[in-house]
């Protein structure tokens, strides 16, 4: 992200005008905002189930729980 605010804070200190290097900057501004949505989605387990919810999307998800003699070990299966 330093590169593109950088080259915007030079385009206007300079009045610079390039058409290539602004629709490179919008886009990688653009993948970086696609990445953290995705990267937030995927880490918090309540934006995850909210998101599910809301695009009604059935999660049929089992969980076993195997318990042997000894307390120190189990199993999720």
């Amino acid at each position: 992200m330093a590169a593109p605010v950088s080259y915007y804070a030079f385009s206007i200190a300079t009045d610079y005008y390039n058409q290539t290097a602004n629709n490179f900057c919008f886009l990688i501004m653009s993948i970086h905002g696609f990445f953290s949505t995705v990267a937030t989605i995927a880490i918090y387990e309540n934006y995850r189930s909210y998101l599910l919810y809301v695009l009604r999307i059935k999660r049929n998800l089992k969980v076993t729980l195997i318990q042997s003699k000894s307390m120190a070990e189990t199993t999720y299966i």
